[in-house]
């Protein structure tokens, strides 16, 4: 007899992305590769029905076959979509979009902007580029509101809840500096403010990196432009570390 997977068995990572998730009416991945954070989520009951999409057919006839396995026939719809374009505004109330990069996850959002109408959480992990996705949800209406870092196998993997600006709200947002606002989107505006202790170790790995970075830099000592291009890019690195560093104190 074939040995089910348990599904209570995520990896540390998506574990940690679906505890993120407020209950809810529809939910829809983004590049579900196997279905089961859809899967997950139906059985607990945190969403009544899910929307699983893949842009390719080798993950989407997995989900399916998963979708099968668990019984999820009359709360799961599997499709083969190219990001958001086999959706449609409204089929869901919150979508979640993990274990692509920090580029490509913009590009789906940004695309199709009307598609996010109705939508009432969004729930992601940018594997790289982080920053680009959190500056895309504060310049278009959305609040980061939840945070986490978890760190696994060696790679930190930030991750977040952004919901709809409320307009009584909006105006109500602290002002910051350029730099601060940087800094906040490079490394979370909740993990700062909670002083996450995930996100001090990815810091102080920072830190450290620049650090071996500017030494190899001195010992070449070249004066090219590309040199002195890469000396001012360290430069506001470290600034950005070191600021978001002093939240921690």
């Amino acid at each position: 007899m074939e040995q089910k997977v348990n599904i209570l068995d995520l990896s540390k990572r998506l574990t940690a992305l679906v505890h993120l998730a407020v209950p809810g009416n529809v939910v829809a991945d983004v590049g579900c590769d196997h279905g089961y954070v859809v899967i997950w989520l139906l059985s607990r009951g945190i969403f009544n029905k899910g929307i699983a999409m893949d842009v390719r057919k080798g993950p989407l006839e997995a989900a399916t076959a998963n979708c099968h396995r668990y019984r999820m026939e009359d709360k799961m719809e599997l499709r083969l979509s190219d990001g958001l374009t086999k959706y449609d505004p409204g089929d869901s109330d919150a979508i979640i979009c993990a274990g692509m990069g920090g580029a490509l996850m913009r590009s789906i959002l940004e695309r199709e902007p009307e598609k996010l109408a109705g939508v009432k959480q969004l729930i992601l992990q940018p594997q790289s580029e982080i920053f680009l996705v959190r500056r895309f949800l504060r310049e278009n209406g959305f609040v980061i509101e939840a945070e986490d870092m978890i760190l696994e196998d060696g790679k930190f993997y930030p991750m977040m809840r952004a919901v709809p600006v409320k307009p009584d709200k909006e105006k109500k947002r602290e002002e910051l500096s350029n730099e601060q606002q940087e800094a906040e989107d490079y490394y979370g505006p909740v993990l700062l403010r909670e002083k996450h202790p995930v996100l001090y170790a990815y810091l102080e790995k920072e830190a450290g990196i620049i650090s071996g970075i500017k030494e190899k830099l001195e010992q070449g000592k070249q004066g090219s432009e590309k040199s002195e291009s890469d000396k001012a890019e360290l430069e506001k690195r470290s600034k950005r570390v070191m600021l978001a560093k002093a939240r921690f104190e």
